[in-house]
């Protein structure tokens, strides 16, 4: 996807990533590719199919880095049209969980940075493979935490695996820009999404993936909380002056809205919250606008920025 992560296709009209992926996104702005196999050089442009999404949800538990996690780190965009003449992955359930137990072989699969010893890493030109070996949760929670308390590792909802050959070099591990896509165990059945590590191998850590199995109720939803989107710009109203209250008008937005956050900027750099604002002499002859926040179960979504206004000395 042009956020630059990958994704599965777990249905004709959905793909499964990491929430992580899709935090703060307005669906209108995000290009996916499905069959890819080559990348354009020196862009997120793929030679698979074009498709278009229309929502996204995330887990409704899901923590982000900032907020103790990652933790239920999945989420689901759902497509305009179905894709057609693609066979969708299949996914694991609890009772597939022997399957992939410790030592059991998995395969990653991604576009993510090839190599750690430069300054300016390439990210894959093409899909790329690369073989693990699963980890116990023992092995895990003694790497990144129990998950108590916040942070951590948490057995149910997450996997870990590491290379198949940790301790030689180059070693096989998932890194930036592998992030969305999958874990396969044998006969290709996805059981985990790429969702964090430490060094991209660099210090034989293992990689850390949530948990399809532990997932799927949310996963499977046909009608999950999907996030706000909205459907045109704010508006600023009040006289644009110093001195002056103004305030910032939401645009409608499609799906519930549980909360609304309002940001103000000056010149691009943010100044202030909250939905009205008294305009200082400092911010004369600038350009103000603002922008509008939807939050519901699903996810947070800002919206475009308001049109662009000089202020005048009044």
């Amino acid at each position: 996807m042009s956020r630059g992560c990958g994704g599965s296709l777990i249905a004709p009209d959905r793909i499964l990533t990491a929430a992580h992926c899709v935090e703060d996104l307005r669906v209108d702005s995000l290009r996916l590719y499905v069959g890819a196999r080559r990348r354009a050089r020196g862009s997120l442009r793929y030679d698979g199919r074009s498709v278009r999404a229309v929502d996204v949800a995330t887990h409704p538990g899901y923590r982000s880095l900032e907020g103790g996690g990652p933790a239920n780190d999945v989420a689901v965009l759902r497509l305009a049209e179905p894709v057609e003449g693609v066979t969708p992955v299949a996914l694991a359930g609890p009772q597939d969980v022997s399957t992939y137990s410790a030592s059991a072989p998995a395969t990653v699969l991604g576009w993510g940075v090839t190599r750690t010893d430069l300054r300016d890493p390439p990210l894959a030109r093409g899909l790329r493979t690369g073989l693990l070996r699963m980890l116990s949760d023992s092995t895990c929670s003694r790497v990144y935490g129990d998950g108590e308390g916040g942070g951590g590792y948490r057995g149910g909802v997450m996997l870990c695996a590491r290379s198949r050959n940790a301790f030689r070099r180059p070693n096989t591990s998932p890194c930036v820009g592998d992030s969305g896509g999958p874990l396969l165990a044998r006969g290709g059945l996805q059981i985990g999404v790429v969702s964090f590590g430490i060094s991209c191998g660099a210090l034989r850590e293992p990689t850390v993936f949530a948990e399809v199995a532990g997932l799927r109720p949310f996963i499977d939803a046909r009608d999950p909380v999907w996030a706000p989107q909205p459907e045109g710009r704010p508006t600023v109203s009040g006289r644009i002056a110093p001195g002056e209250l103004v305030s910032c008008e939401p645009p409608p937005f499609r799906n519930s809205v549980r909360r609304l956050r309002f940001r103000w900027g000056i010149d691009g750099l943010l100044v202030a919250t909250g939905r009205r604002v008294r305009i200082t002499r400092r911010a004369v002859g600038k350009i103000l606008q603002c922008r509008v926040v939807a939050e519901n179960e699903g996810g947070r979504t800002p919206s475009p920025a308001s049109p662009r206004i000089r202020v005048a000395r009044g």
